[in-house]
């Protein structure tokens, strides 16, 4: 990591603590405003991404969200953890926020969004609740995705599609038309960040020496154990000021929500990334 001291890291946190105040802020301002289906599942997509920022803030002892009412723990491990889900959010919310799509482009990824909500629903229910009646609901979705995709302009998208991720998402596995990489890259976002992160956050979703090795970092001394908590907050500081600016370029008004100091702060978060 570069030469950071715990005065610097206490201030990154302060700019996660500005990025989720001021993604709540706009995000209650469009609450219930009419849009069209993406953008709908799009705003939906930021506040599970601010609720993920929250629930990253919980594990750092330097935030005022940090969870310590019972106990105090120096927690990488669901730091990180937390830190990837904000990671996966954002991809999301930058994949369907994004603008000028033709018509069609729209109802493509539509239907494979849809499709793949039918068969992780349709799954879901067969190990939960196979004998509920209402999953024919759901089978009719999926039916009616799979008969569009098979119609000639979009079998014809989906056929530009390269590698198994076609095959994904004609079986309903995949729900996105792009790999998290293209999303990030339509963003002007440094792949070579995102893969480092992913790479590393990724080892503490299951456990690996690499993640053992990185917990073996940290004591119950806070102070001397945050520096194996900087990469994971840089994460989170850079892709959550980014989606906090692809909110604000898909609705506009929201804009004059921040003052030029805040919109400043988030300048500055995510600069390093493009």
């Amino acid at each position: 990591m570069p030469a950071v001291s715990f005065e610097e890291f206490e201030t990154l946190v302060s700019g996660i603590e500005l990025t989720y105040t001021l993604g709540r802020r706009i995000s209650d301002a469009v609450g219930g405003q009419p849009c069209e289906y993406f953008i709908q599942e799009a705003t939906m997509a930021f506040v599970k991404l601010l609720m993920s920022v929250q629930a990253f803030l919980r594990f750092i002892p330097s935030s005022k969200f940090h969870a310590q009412e019972v106990e105090f723990a120096v927690d990488l491990s669901s730091a990180s953890v937390m830190a990837r889900q904000v990671m996966e959010d954002a991809i999301t919310f930058f994949y369907l926020s994004e603008p000028n799509l033709t018509t069609e482009e729209q109802v493509f990824r539509r239907l494979v969004w849809q499709l793949h909500g039918a068969t992780e629903t349709l799954e879901a229910l067969e190990y939960l609740v196979p004998e509920r009646t209402d999953t024919q609901l759901t089978i009719d979705a999926l039916n009616r995705a799979k008969e569009t995709l098979n119609e000639p302009l979009y079998a014809a998208m989906l056929n530009k599609i390269k590698g198994d991720r076609r095959g994904r998402i004609r079986k309903g596995k995949e729900g996105h038309v792009l790999h998290d990489e293209e999303v990030l890259s339509r963003r002007g976002i440094q792949l070579d960040a995102y893969r480092f992160w992913s790479k590393t956050l990724s080892n503490f979703a299951h456990f690996s020496t690499l993640s053992h090795q990185l917990m073996m970092q940290t004591t119950s001394d806070w102070k001397s154990s945050w520096k194996a908590f900087y990469a994971a907050a840089v994460c989170v500081a850079k892709l959550t000021a980014e989606a906090v600016v692809v909110f604000i370029e898909t609705f506009p008004t929201t804009r004059s929500l921040l003052t030029a100091q805040e919109h400043a702060a988030i300048a500055n978060l995510r600069s390093p990334i493009r």
